[in-house]
């Protein structure tokens, strides 16, 4: 409304000023016909508190001979006027007159009215100010909610990364000295923007509320503007009848959890830890095994079954592959055999190559005799029952173990008859039955494997410390490559081993997986040793 009413007087102002240009206020002493008084503010006063931004203009139009003057004019206050000049003006200061009175009336009606037209209207007299909010005015006023968002969601992304380690190509020593310090910097600063942005989100909600028709408690303004530890208790200071005392007593738990989570932040600096990682492209020298059909298995005669059990003494189970003894949750145990290293390397030094990889599957059972039907009914072949039975015996009940193996096309299988081990019949058997293990080796694969070494500095020291698998590349052949190289190491097809302790009172080194304390047999862990026992002779029937 007050737009067009100024557009309309400014409008009718320069049309009067026009006229006044043309000559017309150079007549005797009257006012000319349609000339244009305005009453307003100043421009200064526009923009004054407490002035009504309201201006008037009045429109006089003069009758024939000095009649009555009409007047319609619009409530004002203070107003300013321009009239025309008097008729003692001189002539020669008429011009002069008229661009004063020019000036002042578009200091006086446009610059009012413009500036109204944009910032304000008027509604049933009253004057309402149209607020006006861009994308741009809300993010600023939101700006603490934004960066709590941004930087929270960077911490988790942050500390999910640290959980398995981050590399980075700052100085081991500068991490260890100042990186508590640092990390204890950005968790507070965090800390600090997060709790901001609950006030100001706050202010947002409480302000919506206020202006919905229900409308609610001003005591909210009290809230925000106390501390966080002081929210709690200002709000149980409201009266028990108070609909705000329930949601603010609430929410200020909120800035509670918030203000002591300043307390764990130390615990997260001192647990920051640093090593030292280092990472190479360079060639190492090692030696890796291929099935190469046009030349065949050949047995070098060497590694054999007494060097295997030195092996067993100082081999990690994570270089063996997915052992079942070694990691809980598997049901079937996979041997690894990765390239080996015949150069010196540093501490974690890793090496990537051709190898292959195989599942064994351990099943134990107690004989019922001592006759060939109580092996074969226990597990051991048909065909080899009466050869089992026979290096069983002339062990003569010392600590030992037979083997007899038969193979196919996919899978091999081996029969073990362990003597001179109480794990079945109880004490008062006597003699001491038997254990009988039956193992199958299958899924024979050939893949890329990557090993990591670890040594103390010398050469004498490196040893494989973890295997991992990269890729399988395809089947591998189990029935002329495997099924020869196990015959090979075993003295097969059957044949009886004594397994003497390296150490007085302790297992043989082979059978150290089989046992919780080094010295007997656990029934519960035999089937899950018995395959890594199998894992460290598939390592050494390639080599």
């Amino acid at each position: 409304m007050m737009q067009s009413r100024g557009i309309r007087a400014t409008r009718t102002a320069l049309d009067s000023l026009k006229h006044m240009n043309n000559g017309c206020c150079k007549s005797r002493g009257r006012r000319p016909k349609n000339t244009f008084v305005v009453s307003g503010m100043n421009a200064s006063d526009a923009f004054r508190p407490g002035i009504d931004r309201r201006a008037s203009a009045s429109f006089h139009d003069d009758e024939d001979d000095g009649g009555d003057t009409a007047r319609h004019s619009r409530g004002f206050r203070e107003p300013v006027s321009v009239n025309k000049q008097s008729s003692s003006t001189k002539p020669g200061n008429t011009r002069q007159s008229v661009v004063s009175t020019t000036q002042s009336v578009l200091v006086s009606v446009v610059v009012p009215f413009i500036y109204f037209s944009e910032s304000s209207s008027t509604l049933n007299g009253n004057i309402v100010r149209e607020i006006t909010e861009t994308w741009t005015v809300i993010t600023l006023k939101m700006k603490w909610s934004i960066l709590a968002v941004i930087f929270n969601g960077l911490l988790i992304v942050l500390l999910s990364k640290l959980r398995v380690g981050v590399q980075t190509s700052i100085d081991e020593s500068i991490i260890q000295n100042y990186g508590g310090v640092i990390v204890e910097l950005v968790l507070l600063i965090c800390n600090i923007i997060t709790i901001w942005s609950l006030e100001e989100a706050a202010s947002c909600i409480f302000g919506y509320l206020l202006c919905q028709k229900s409308g609610f408690s001003l005591a909210a303004c009290g809230f925000l503007q106390t501390p966080s530890f002081a929210k709690l208790p200002f709000s149980q200071t409201l009266s028990l009848t108070s609909p705000s005392r329930k949601i603010l007593a609430r929410i200020s738990i909120i800035w509670i959890i918030a203000e002591f989570l300043k307390l764990i932040t130390p615990f997260s600096a001192i647990s920051l830890n640093s090593v030292l990682w280092s990472e190479y492209n360079d060639v190492s020298s090692c030696a890796y095994f291929a099935q190469d059909n046009t030349i065949g298995p050949v047995d070098r005669m060497w590694p054999t079954l007494n060097t295997e059990v030195g092996v067993g003494e100082y081999v990690f189970g994570s270089s063996l592959g997915i052992m079942r003894s070694e990691v809980s949750g598997v049901n079937v145990t996979t041997a690894q055999y990765p390239p080996s290293l015949i150069s010196s390397l540093n501490n974690g030094d890793t090496i990537q190559g051709p190898g292959f990889t195989a599942d064994i599957s351990t099943m134990c059972e107690c004989s019922t005799g001592l006759d060939v039907a109580s092996l074969v009914a226990a597990g051991v072949d048909a065909a080899q029952g009466n050869a089992t039975y026979n290096n069983f015996a002339s062990l003569q009940g010392k600590t030992g173990i037979t083997f007899g193996l038969v193979h196919d096309l996919e899978s091999i299988t081996i029969s073990n008859v362990l003597s001179g081990f109480n794990t079945c019949g109880g004490v008062a058997t006597v003699p001491f039955l038997p254990l009988v293990c039956s193992t199958r080796i299958y899924n024979h694969m050939n893949a890329v494997l990557e090993i990591q070494f670890m040594t103390d500095g010398t050469t004498a020291s490196i040893a494989p410390n973890t295997v991992s698998l990269v890729e399988l590349s395809g089947p591998a052949d189990i029935g002329t490559w495997l099924s020869f190289a196990m015959n090979a190491i075993l003295n097969g097809p059957t044949f009886g081993y004594e397994l003497p302790p390296t150490v007085p009172g302790s297992l043989s080194t082979l059978l150290w997986w089989t046992s919780p304390n080094l010295i007997a047999v656990d029934r519960a862990l035999v089937e899950a040793g018995i395959e890594t026992m199998y894992a460290i002779l598939f390592k050494g029937e390639y080599t």
